[in-house]
């Protein structure tokens, strides 16, 4: 039989995998934002350059590569139940032909972080309504423009 711990664990794990893992930059939160710390979190990838130049296939398969060493972390933030990292960064090392690829972070579960799409989308919305002011003033003044004359 299941105990109800176990059971709570395999919804979370379940919410999880359904919900994406926020890769966040940050380290420092404000007093209001909440901070669980599941534990560190890291991927590597050793990858053979050889040939490998600026054509835009190159950039897709590097773009590739890095794309794999995300999934991989969220992929274990997820394991420590964990729906954000914190503190990530990513780097990589060349040295002649090979690269090294490294990212890591901290998974953790932030509570009470503001909206920041909610942010951009107010911010779109004021830029949108700026500029129909500035046309509905535009086509004011061009329309007293040609009545003086």
């Amino acid at each position: 039989m299941i105990n109800e711990a176990t059971a709570a664990a395999a919804r979370r794990r379940e919410g999880a995998e359904k919900e994406e893992v926020q890769l966040l930059t940050m380290n420092d939160f404000g007093p209001r934002v909440r901070v669980r710390i599941g534990g560190l979190v890291t991927a590597r990838s050793v990858k053979y350059l050889g040939k490998l130049a600026s054509k835009l296939s190159d950039q897709e398969t590097r773009d590739g590569w890095w794309s794999e060493l995300r999934d991989e972390v969220r992929s274990h933030a997820r394991t420590l139940c964990c729906c954000h990292v914190i503190g990530y960064t990513e780097s990589s090392t060349i040295h002649d032909d090979v690269c090294v690829l490294s990212i890591t972070g901290t998974a953790a579960t932030v509570r009470g972080l503001p909206d920041l799409a909610q942010a951009q989308r107010m911010w779109k919305e004021w830029e949108m309504q700026q500029e129909e002011i500035i046309s509905r003033v535009e086509m004011r003044s061009s329309s007293q423009h040609h009545h003086h004359q």
